[in-house]
């Protein structure tokens, strides 16, 4: 989870010049990702990342990963240079990168083309196409969506919108089951009804799209739980969402959102969560 992670800034001036400082950030992060086949098929899985950020002078950053389904040793993309993109953060971008052992020797059988990646201060994204075939998009567990909207729909009523900037979705997925428990913070459903602190709907299908650029979660059913405890009153039927990582550098993170329906006691519910706000 990249929000928890250690960023470790270090202040390095012995071979800078009188005016220049140093700010290296360091991030740990156990990376979902989607790999997208030739053949069409997608697949899920989960990759340690070890990213090394100069974000001061001339910014780039070293990205380290551990995926043995690619190389039997961890792989190096070194250099790669950080171009701030506005308000929100940085990119990175490179048509092809060699990628090195831990000694700096390049290891063949590995190529790297069309790599993108997006970084702010709460998450860090990229994809990349790997030995010409197999397009890849990695991004961390468990990031938060900030900004959220819920529209219901009850019969008899007129429509009942929330929009609350203190709402949050976040989600965790087991790459390994496929399955993805999201959590709805600061909800409401009607107006009659108080904030839920946190409620979290568990073990979510959860699906690749075949070009994999998005998420689709699918439920019949959900038992909803609140502290742990499930609610079988607030059964959830009929779940259907898309999670969006925005992998489109021009858009950056512009269009990172969650949006779903479901039903819920009779009512429709349509929401959708977003990580920054819609002016930025």
């Amino acid at each position: 989870m990249l929000l928890l992670l250690a960023a470790i800034p270090v202040a390095l001036t012995s071979c800078l010049g009188d005016n220049e400082v140093s700010n290296t950030m360091q991030l740990n992060a156990d990376m979902v990702q989607i790999k997208s086949a030739a053949d069409g098929t997608s697949t899920l899985n989960t990759a340690s990342y070890f990213f090394e950020m100069e974000l001061t002078n001339s910014p780039y950053i070293n990205i380290r990963i551990s995926d043995k389904d690619i190389s039997p040793v961890a792989f190096n993309l070194q250099g790669l240079p950080m171009a701030v993109s506005n308000s929100l953060g940085y990119t990175f971008h490179a048509e092809a990168i060699t990628p090195v052992d831990a000694n700096g020797t390049p290891l063949s059988g590995i190529e790297i083309t069309n790599l993108y990646g997006q970084y702010t201060g709460n998450t860090l994204d990229m994809r990349y196409t790997l030995n010409g075939s197999t397009n890849i998009t990695a991004f961390p567990d468990g990031v938060v969506y900030n900004y959220n909207s819920v529209t219901t729909t009850a019969p008899g009523s007129e429509p009942y919108d929330y929009d609350e900037s203190r709402a949050s979705v976040v989600y965790r997925i087991n790459a390994d089951s496929a399955l993805v428990d999201l959590a709805l913070a600061n909800i409401k459903f009607v107006d009659e009804m108080p904030g839920i602190q946190s409620m979290v709907f568990p073990s979510i299908t959860v699906t690749p799209s075949i070009t994999g650029t998005f998420l689709e979660l699918k439920a019949d059913s959900i038992i909803p739980e609140i502290s742990n405890t499930p609610y079988p009153k607030y059964k959830i039927t009929d779940f259907s969402a898309t999670m969006n990582p925005s992998f489109n550098p021009t858009s950056y993170f512009q269009n990172e959102n969650v949006t779903g329906t479901f039903k819920c006691m009779g009512m429709e519910v349509s929401f959708k969560a977003q990580m920054f706000a819609p002016a930025n």
